[in-house]
């Protein structure tokens, strides 16, 4: 280096290096604290309201679609009389007796083939009739043309109003006698569905408790499952009577609805609490339509592996224990995840 010559480009250039060194340490710093706060392994730093967005029953929706109200599967043909009969045998009636002469409207008479057991009245219209109302709540049909009425016994009448002709014939639930169903103390139609529930589920591997708890409902609003389980999620199904039209939401979504007026059938999950936002339940929401007695009849459920074949089985609801929720009921093994067949 010749006398009088600067060293300061030399100077400049070592401070740069030095900078953009201590610049690319802190960057690797920062990306290692991202990574490590994100990091699945440390579950404190997961966020806790993230938890309530995670599926904790797979399969959960699924398992809620096969109920819905007889009465609501829509019209795919002309013939009301031949989609009755198909849509209640596959609920497991059994019919009794044949179709009757065409009759007007309104309509309140008994039905022999009742005697000693329960079913319902299979209604279907003449063309250009319509069914208004049915039985003692005066629900009105999903369909004007063809609808159903619980009843139990030949000596109650079977009220049917509406204007024209209509069609009558019975289907008998086996298994239910009118003596055992009067002993519960609820309303036929809450028998029946709860009698085709377990038929419905039992090739699902579902199998019914002795339990079934009856809520009020006052007013209009979401109701959970009247018991909360210790661990894992708990399958129920609830049955409406003397409600308007209804659905369940579960994890924040309308997951079912039943738009049948006055009665309802519905699948609900009830699982343990976790995270800040408590227990994740599915809730129902119905309004009461005024008949009495009205509410909501939950019944829970054990859930196995679906059978090879669908099982032969008699129905067992009306040796179930039926209570206001008072009342302390053993809940099956909570299920930790499952998917449906």
């Amino acid at each position: 280096m010749a006398r009088g010559e600067s060293v300061q480009p030399s100077s400049d250039r070592s401070s740069g290096i030095a900078i953009w060194a201590v610049f690319g340490v802190a960057c690797l710093l920062a990306l290692f604290l991202v990574v490590w706060a994100t990091s699945d392994s440390d579950s404190e730093h997961v966020d806790p309201y993230q938890l309530e967005t995670e599926e904790p029953f797979i399969g959960a929706e699924a398992t809620m679609e096969p109920l819905g109200w007889r009465d609501a599967v829509p019209v795919t043909n002309s013939d009301r009389r031949a989609q009755l009969h198909e849509s209640l045998t596959a609920r497991g009636y059994t019919p009794a007796g044949e179709w009757s002469e065409l009759e007007g409207m309104p309509l309140a008479r008994p039905f022999a083939e009742l005697h000693g057991g329960c079913g319902v009245v299979a209604l279907a219209t003449d063309d250009g009739s319509r069914i208004d109302s049915l039985g003692a709540g005066k629900f009105r049909p999903n369909q004007p043309e063809r609808a159903t009425v619980g009843a139990c016994g030949s000596t109650q009448p079977v009220r049917v109003e509406g204007s024209g002709l209509v069609s009558a014939r019975v289907y008998l639930m086996p298994g239910i006698t009118e003596q055992a169903a009067e002993d519960t103390g609820v309303p036929p139609e809450v028998i029946l569905a709860h009698a085709e529930a377990e038929l419905l589920m039992a090739p699902r591997g579902w199998t019914p408790t002795d339990d079934v708890i009856h809520e009020e409902i006052t007013s209009g609003h979401g109701v959970t499952p009247p018991e909360q389980p210790s661990d894992g999620c708990v399958p129920w199904v609830v049955v409406g009577y003397g409600v308007t039209t209804s659905g369940v939401t579960w994890l924040g979504r309308l997951v079912d609805s039943d738009p049948t007026h006055g009665r309802a059938m519905l699948g609900m999950i009830g699982c343990a609490g976790s995270g800040v936002m408590g227990a994740r339940q599915s809730e129902i929401y119905a309004d009461p339509s005024g008949a009495d007695p009205g509410g909501l009849w939950f019944r829970p459920y054990a859930v196995g592996p679906a059978p090879a074949t669908a099982p032969a089985r008699a129905v067992t609801i009306t040796e179930a224990t039926f209570s206001d929720g008072t009342s302390a009921i053993t809940l099956p093994r909570a299920v930790e995840d499952r998917v449906d067949d």
